[in-house]
């Protein structure tokens, strides 16, 4: 028994040498030498000559620090922070005492350290890539409190139209990738999307011009990738908490990062709540005798919460593993009102009120998404050869339901409507890429993809013809469809370099689709197979002072999806009907472009000149319809249909340029314009009319971009941001010009831990207006579109940080890229 107790004894006298031996913790508090206000986080490290740095801590924000259990002897201590010069002060500990008390420690300002931060800190908003650009969105003072629709349009060579959707390089079909992998919140409404993703989360946006094979050959106009935010690689914590409040909504998150021994994790979670409102008039001249005036006005109210996950960890230096989960829930409700009066036209009777109805809708909306990756990453001895394995499940479930009244001009009700719609979208992909380097013979890269995607949608519809009836079941209109999608592809890229002078870089993706869909409602099924090879090839040449020109070509496929392909016949609305085309066929563009890039001294000089020709191009066509009335059978009532066709040949040639100048490095100003001229020819056939129509369309488009900040002194930083954009030529009229602007404030302080903003949006005119015409054969309509764009936002965010010395080069995690799909352009 006594052996025992003396083992136990020794054991714990060996598991603590350090209270044995008297170690203490030494105290302290770091101040500015000036204004004696604490230094928050600078960094405190302790070091003696044997071992070198054996402890560091950051300070908090009272400036204090403690570092615990350092034995007696001699030490020095290593205090840096940004903005001051470093200091270092011999310091001894004591047998005696319970502890060491530095009290306070003065840092001094450094101006040349000071100007080197502000150098650091404010990045150029835009650098040049070797295939397009970046953004970088940490340093755009308008992004705090927005949502990436905001700030996508501060971006050179992006334009937002009046519809919401993104135009890069003269067209709309782009693809838009967070952290280099498809969000399933992007496979809807990309406007929407948009706008249900937080600016605060994202640290910059890679403008992709010219893809390389192994991007997915989706995407005419070329790729975008946001880039939320990470930890820097090293050990510790950070993150940041910010509250936004404004006009239309107000909002909250916080991104924590931390890195602890092979593992890295960082998380976001964001909310907000926001409302809008708007209203619209249409006019449709029906060359029949007859004319329908609507006008329509709306309010919406909703909730949305965004989650990202991610988790990293080292296995080894050869092994790596990866995986993320994204989700996004939004509820929202709407609430409509339509008035419709219908008149004649005709010279005996011109303005004859011939029918008035009112039309209440309520709708709400749900929709929840998930996306999950899971990536494995293999290192080779020689450096950058890489082999990776990544699978990513994808899916969204939404639920739309919609309550209609309509009145007649007694305003006694004829018809109650209810619509419900709920539908999910599936999607598994699998993906295998390898990257292996030659000495002299460059780089070739290769891999293969197979997508597997799953759509399901159930449409209901019941109606009464009042309020005391029952619904009934509305057979004719109720859809219900199966669509299944998949995508397999290989790619080869191989680029060389020459004298670190030229880069020449070839490839192809060969990609093979099968698509099969049950529309049970209409009774028709639909198989189709696409074979399509896409190549490319990018030739670059660095010239004396600073000068780049490149030159490239490639092969792009717009594959239709079931937004156009679904033949069910949507009347809800029985003068707006939406109907889709089951034999569209993949469009596929041919692309070449020429760019040019210099910088002198401080101005920075980018030239993009391009063509496109897309064969088969997918639009949407509207056309005529006279049809039975379904409150009144005997009469008959006007319609416009919209459906998706091939319209023919779409050639497009266009040119950019933008200017970036650097103000005293504490600030930028850049400005971007662009032009392009676009000529659709073609003949397009009318399932509706059943005949084929001539369509030729042409004209030009420009817009032009400027976007300034500058960071005054204590702190104060200033953005400017302004776009304008011409009418839109479509395939059978056009839409108006767009113009935005925005002014931001920010206020840095407590050591640039805490900022305070404040942006407002198109502050000189309450609402904008936009009008689109469409003409065709029988009809004419015209949409003036009213929106109240007066947004204001103040916002706080809050930064902390504890980490470490040990730093860690980042490594390249490959992931999913599915920039595949078509999305729909509403």
């Amino acid at each position: 028994m006594r052996r025992l107790l003396f083992l136990v004894a020794i054991l714990v006298l060996l598991a603590a040498p350090v209270y044995a031996s008297g170690n203490k913790p030494i105290l302290g508090v770091v101040v500015d030498a000036t204004t004696k206000q604490p230094v928050a986080f600078a960094t405190v490290a302790l070091k003696n000559k044997a071992d070198g740095i054996l402890a560091g801590v950051n300070t908090d924000v009272a400036g204090k620090f403690t570092i615990p259990n350092v034995a007696p002897g001699e030490y020095k201590l290593f205090i840096t922070y940004v903005g001051y010069t470093p200091k270092t002060q011999p310091i001894k500990v004591p047998e005696a005492g319970e502890s060491v008390d530095l009290g306070s420690i003065e840092l001094a300002a450094a101006e040349l350290a000071l100007k080197e931060v502000e150098i650091s800190v404010e990045r150029p908003l835009v650098e040049d890539t070797d295939d397009g650009y970046v953004y970088n969105a940490e340093n755009d003072a308008s992004a705090t409190g927005g949502t990436a629709a905001d700030l996508l349009t501060n971006v050179p060579g992006l334009t937002l139209g009046a519809d919401g959707n993104l135009e890069m390089m003269g067209t709309t079909k782009i693809k838009v990738l967070m952290d280099g992998k498809p969000s399933s919140i992007m496979a809807g409404d990309m406007a929407e999307a948009l706008r249900q993703i937080p600016a605060d989360i994202i640290a910059k946006v890679e403008v992709i011009t010219t893809p390389s094979a192994k991007y997915d050959a989706e995407g005419t106009g070329g790729v975008i990738n946001i880039i939320t935010k990470k930890n820097k690689q090293m050990k510790g914590y950070n993150g940041s908490a910010s509250i936004t409040g404004g006009n239309r909504g107000k909002s909250g998150g916080i991104n924590f990062y931390t890195r602890t021994g092979k593992l890295n994790l960082r998380s976001s979670l964001n909310g907000s709540t926001g409302r809008d409102f708007g209203d619209n008039k249409v006019e449709q001249v029906y060359y029949k005798g007859r004319i329908v005036n609507q006008d329509n006005e709306f309010t919406e109210a909703g909730a949305k919460v965004n989650g990202h996950f991610v988790g990293e960890l080292d296995l080894n230096e050869k092994n790596s593993l990866r995986a993320t989960v994204k989700g996004v829930n939004t509820d929202s409700d709407t609430d409509q009102r339509n008035l419709s009066i219908e008149r004649s036209s005709k010279e005996t009777d011109y303005g004859r009120e011939i029918n008035r109805n009112l039309r209440l809708t309520d709708k709400t909306k749900g929709i929840e998404s998930i996306d999950a990756n899971l990536d494995y990453t293999r290192y080779f001895k020689q450096k950058n050869q890489e082999l990776s394995l990544m699978m990513m499940y994808s899916g969204t479930g939404r639920k739309d339901n919609n309550l209609t009244t309509r009145q007649n001009a007694n305003d006694v009700i004829n018809l109650v409507q209810h619509n419900d719609n709920s539908s999910t979208n599936d999607e598994l992909t699998f993906q295998i890429d390898y990257v292996h380097p030659f000495k002299k013979l460059g780089r070739i890269e290769t891999g293969a993809k197979a997508i597997l995607r799953d759509a399901t949608s159930n449409y209901l519809v019941s109606s009464a013809s009042s309020w005391e009836e029952p619904l009934q079941e509305d057979t004719r209109r109720t859809n219900v469809f199966n669509y299944h999608q998949d995508v397999f592809s290989g790619y080869f890229s191989h680029t060389l370099s020459i004298n670190k002078k030229y880069t020449l870089r070839t490839g192809g993706r060969y990609e093979y689709t099968t698509i099969d869909a049950n529309f049970v409602s209409s009774g028709t099924s639909m198989s189709k197979t696409y074979l399509n090879f896409m190549p490319n090839i990018n030739l670059s040449m660095r010239l004396k002072k600073d000068q780049r020109v490149a030159v490239s070509y490639s092969s792009r496929i717009h594959r239709p999806q079931i937004h156009y392909l679904n033949p069910f016949f949507d009347d809800t609305n029985e003068r707006n009907i939406r109907v889709g085309n089951p034999d569209l066929l993949p469009e596929v563009s041919h692309n070449t472009t020429l760019s040019y890039s210099r910088y002198i001294n401080q101005l920075t000089l980018k030239g993009t000149a391009y063509w496109r020709q897309t064969n088969n191009d997918i639009s949407s066509y509207r056309s005529f319809d006279r049809r039975p009335s379904r409150v009144a059978p005997y009469d008959s009532i006007d319609a416009i249909i919209t459906s998706f066709m091939n319209v023919g040949k779409n050639s497009t040639v266009g040119a950019s340029l933008s200017v970036t100048l650097r103000l005293n490095k504490s600030g930028n100003i850049g400005t971007t314009l662009g032009a392009y001229h676009s000529q659709i020819n073609g003949v397009t056939y009318n399932p509706i009319l059943k005949t084929t129509e001539l369509t030729t369309r042409s004209g030009m488009v420009y817009n032009w971009q400027v976007n300034g900040t500058y960071r005054f002194q204590k702190d104060v930083v200033a953005q400017l941001s302004t776009s304008l954009s011409s009418p839109r030529l479509q395939a059978q009229g056009s839409i108006t010009m767009v113009q935005k602007y925005n002014v931001s404030l920010r206020k840095d302080f407590w050591n640039r831990t805490a900022s305070l903003g404040f942006t407002i949006d198109n502050f000189l005119s309450n609402k904008d207006l936009a009008r689109q015409v469409t003409n065709a054969d029988l009809f004419t309509s015209t949409n003036w579109r009213y929106s109240y764009n007066r947004v204001y936002r103040l916002s706080l965010t809050y930064r902390f940080k504890k980490m470490e010395f040990k730093e860690r080069a980042p490594k390249d995690h490959k992931t999913i890229v599915n920039d595949d799909k078509e999305k729909a352009v509403q």
